[in-house]
């Protein structure tokens, strides 16, 4: 029977048999969170199969075969639902016997899957007969109750189980002990059996380990394979790197910025896509995040003690001297309208007199003051019967501890606590009465008490650089680094909240500080404004630092100036010692250290660089060789021009899937995709090889970003053979050289390919696929964590004796209707300046190859790197080898 779109109907004999051995990925994840808490190690049925019986002797003949299969297959466990005391409430009232087995043969061997643990079921065909579409789907209702409450899912199936006991489960007793299996462990889970980075993350470890798997020979997999043996080959490798790949190993080593930029110098880990995360992995940074935290903490501690003083002074003597003010009386003086003065302890009154004298207000030890005190406050009330003209706008409090023989400030009209808690005093400046000043009563009051705005300010504020420093330390310590980004734009962020409450303050009940609310805003601006680029472009962190620190130092100096009268020399000393001053000089010392690394780049390439400029002074000495460079400029032009490409840098990407992974895709069949399949993936590549079928034609899909770096490799190694395939093919029609070495030496001679050469393909030596250290150093250092900017994994390059051959193979490869030309850099052309590529020149170019090979697998859209390069330039670079420019790239963070 089957369904009108020829499927095979639910509970016919076909229903099983049709379905694909792999379970279904919703239905893995589902189980795993649902039953083993996310541990997918414990799911031992991703690969299964079911063998149909008529009777309980048969079962029993299968099980003895399979445990005879020793060691080939090996049986690690049994779940056996056809002994008598198994309750089939339990399982809705389906039994069968479950087998969980390995297969330890040459094949699972040679694949790296023998550690897979698989299951096999063995089972009545009368229970399969009674399974249809209501009891399958009343089966997936008894499935999420299972995972709730076991009596109630016990309950629930008791129908289920009893149409399967009172049909089939006549006669218990004579199935009694018939099934000879006796393991019973419900704890095994599928383990690793190999590891082969042991010591790092190279590709060529893993290359090692395929081919000892495969003993240096693929084809004895999979005999019974009808294939060429060149694409066994292949198939086994792409196998043998999913199975011994781990599932997200790759995307979570780029996450781990440390292993990206160990190697980078100090100086130039501040200036790579990650410079946060990337500085926290330095040594000095972790000590710099330490003493921050020590300082700011320290201030912090400085602030709260000047907070426990209170604002007290201690005094035997006090005056009060009107200094102006609002007018000018009829005889030309400044007569103060004032009917007493008086001072405070806690906002309480402790001492008053009503007596001035020359505009002075004094307070003595005596009857009014009758000990030596400590006092934090004074007030003078206005006279009632003046006018508001006489109101006193600008003066002095002194103290004397000495009986008025020296003097001390101790208030002023305007003043104002530093972030030491240290009061600061300016007499010459008027009070605006209407926006300062406490009344009290029909008075002003000077309550020397710190202003809950600048414990918002102060205090708050270094108590929020000190925790954010010492989390940024401590995450570092422990190697998590990529929450330091996190920490630092919080610190600015709940920063910039505290000056906004403590203006909310200022503007509410401290009006008199006006003058502190405008900086507040200043501060306020730059903290924000270093969050929020930051958070844009953190590549450019450094140069943003500098910005902020430097607009927010200038414009709290100019407002210091013009809003205090203070002496800008005294007031940009004072501003260098904040931390805008300190982050500041940070910037400014980053950058020098910067230079000098980039010096010392420079020393290390300069005498590569003297040797690759004079061999292009020698080509443009010569005319021939020079008409060949303007053949090279005008073959790659047209080639940009005809495919469309451009200078930007293209990013990977892959049609958009609408639904999960259902099938598998067959290497043996090579069959079409099935049409209710949106995509397929590569067997056990743990959700890294994900194709659309969105390939096939007349089918249209959006192309969205490659996010998964394993992803991007598997299919780097699937498109490697095709591409060296294709670059063979523009080596025979261009003159083409490959590098040879011999076997009895190490020095590699370059020359011209052909298809004889075939024989020695041990010997020359091949373009790999980029190392998985250098593509994971290159997506934190350069892109930003974002390895769809990776387009170098799968690369091939074709060195040339003649220049003319490098233009001939343009024209080929423009000529080629299976590659599409993404972009070209001609470093050859007489305008490219070599300082950039420390002298070295050649043509690159990035391509897709979009044939019927690479359709079929789906990797049609995957970015490749083709070079071609001159021959005495490939000589200088072998010969001086690849080490001095790892070391350039290393210092300069690249």
């Amino acid at each position: 029977l089957t369904c009108e779109d020829h499927r095979p109907v639910p509970g016919t004999s076909r229903w099983w048999a049709a379905r694909p051995c792999v379970k279904h990925p919703d239905r893995a994840i589902a189980k795993a969170a649902a039953r083993y808490g996310g541990d997918a190690s414990r799911l031992l049925d991703v690969c299964r199969a079911r063998i149909l019986f008529t009777g309980i002797a048969d079962v029993l003949r299968c099980a003895k075969a399979v445990q005879a299969a020793t060691p080939l297959v090996r049986i690690v466990g049994a779940k056996n639902s056809l002994r008598t005391g198994h309750d089939s409430r339990l399982t809705g009232g389906y039994r069968c016997l479950v087998l969980y087995i390995r297969f330890e043969h040459a094949d699972s061997i040679c694949l790296g899957t023998e550690g897979h643990i698989c299951e096999l079921q063995l089972a009545l065909n009368s229970f399969v007969d009674l399974q249809n579409i209501h009891t399958h789907a009343r089966f997936h209702s008894f499935r999420a109750i299972q995972t709730r409450t076991s009596r109630l899912h016990i309950d629930s199936t008791y129908g289920m189980a009893l149409v399967y006991n009172n049909k089939i489960w006549a006669d218990p007793e004579s199935l009694h002990d018939t099934v000879p299996v006796k393991i019973e462990d419900r704890n095994i889970c599928q383990t690793d059996t190999l590891k082969p980075f042991e010591e790092g993350l190279e590709s060529e470890n893993c290359d090692l380990a395929v081919e000892l798997r495969s003993n240096g020979n693929g084809s004895h997999c999979f005999r019974s394979l009808e294939f060429p043996s060149e694409k066994i080959k292949i198939g086994i490798e792409i196998f043998q790197r999913s199975a011994l790949l781990s599932g997200s190993m790759l995307d979570e080593a780029v996450a781990n910025v440390f292993k990206a930029v160990h190697l980078s110098s100090s100086s130039s880990v501040l200036f790579t896509s990650k410079p946060l995360a990337a500085m926290a992995s330095k040594r000095i940074f972790k000590l710099f995040f330490i003493a921050m935290s020590v300082f700011t903490g320290y201030s912090c501690g400085v602030a709260l003690n000047a907070l426990l003083e209170n604002g007290k002074f201690t005094s035997s003597q006090v005056r009060l001297r009107i200094l102006r003010t609002r007018e000018v009386n009829s005889s030309g003086q400044q007569k103060p309208a004032l009917s007493a003065f008086g001072l405070l302890h806690d906002g309480c009154p402790v001492a008053i007199t009503f007596i001035g004298i020359n505009n002075t207000w004094t307070i003595k030890q005596g009857e009014l003051f009758p000990v030596v005190r400590k006092v934090n406050g004074y007030f003078f009330k206005l006279s009632t019967n003046m006018s508001g003209s006489e109101d006193p706008t600008s003066w002095r409090v002194e103290s004397s501890l000495d009986n008025g023989s020296s003097w001390v400030l101790v208030g002023a009209s305007v003043w104002r606590l530093n972030p030491a808690g240290a009061p600061e005093f300016y007499p010459e400046l008027e009070n605006d009465q209407r926006a300062g000043g406490s009344e009290m009563g029909k008075g002003i009051g000077g309550d020397m008490r710190p202003p809950l705005s600048w414990m918002l300010n102060t205090i708050g504020e270094y108590a929020t650089f000190s925790l954010g420093f010492a989390g940024m330390a401590a995450t570092s310590l422990r190697g998590r680094v990529q929450y330091t980004l996190g920490f630092w734009v919080s610190m600015l962020f709940v920063d910039a909240l505290l000056y906004l409450a403590a203006n909310a303050v200022i503007l509410r009940k401290e009006q008199w500080l006006w003058r502190e609310a405008v900086e507040s805003w200043m501060d306020i601006g730059a903290q924000l404004l270093l969050g929020i680029l930051t958070l844009l472009d953190e590549k450019r962190f450094i140069r943003i630092l500098i910005m902020c620190c430097a607009l927010n130092t200038i414009s709290n100096t100019a407002s210091d100036i013009v809003l205090y009268g203070r002496d800008w020399v005294d007031v940009l000393y004072a501003r260098l010692s904040t931390l805008s001053g300190i982050g500041f000089f940070f910037g400014i010392g980053v950058l020098l250290f910067r230079q000098q690394a980039l010096a010392q780049a420079h020393a290390l390439v300069l005498d590569h660089k003297r040797k690759y400029d004079s061999i292009w002074d020698s080509i443009i000495a010569n005319p021939d060789s020079k008409a060949a460079i303007f053949s090279i400029c005008d073959a790659s032009i047209s080639l940009s021009n005809k495919q469309d490409a451009c200078s930007v840098a293209p990013r990977q990407r892959m049609q958009k899937t609408k639904s999960r992974l259902s099938v598998v895709y067959n290497w043996a069949s090579q069959r079409s995709l099935p049409r209710h399949s949106q995509s397929w993936k590569m067997p056990t590549f743990g959700g890294l090889w994900r194709v659309s079928s969105a390939t096939r034609p007349g089918s249209r899909q959006e192309l969205v970003k490659v996010t998964s770096l394993d992803q991007l490799f598997f299919q780097a190694w699937c498109l490697s053979p095709i591409l060296l395939k294709k670059t063979k093919s523009w080596a025979l029609q261009c003159k083409g050289c490959f590098p040879f070495q011999a076997s009895d030496t190490d020095s590699i001679t370059y020359q011209v390919y052909k298809e004889e050469m075939e024989a020695m393909g041990s010997q020359i030596k091949w373009a790999k696929v980029k190392s998985f250290h250098r593509a994971i150093e290159k997506a934190v250092r350069a892109y930003h964590q974002d390895v769809s900017s990776i387009v170098d994994l799968c690369r091939q390059c074709i060195v040339f004796e003649d220049l003319k051959d490098i233009a001939a193979c343009l024209r080929v490869i423009e000529a080629d209707c299976e590659v599409r030309v993404l972009r070209v850099k001609n470093r050859l052309d007489l305008k490219h300046r070599s300082s950039i590529s420390a002298g070295y020149r050649d043509v690159g170019m990035n391509l897709q190859i979009v044939s019927a090979e690479t359709r079929t697998a789906g990797i049609d859209s995957h970015i490749c790197e083709l070079q071609l390069i001159y021959k005495p330039v490939a000589e200088l670079k072998s010969e001086e080898g690849h080490s001095g420019y790892v070391a350039f790239r290393n210092i300069r963070g690249e």
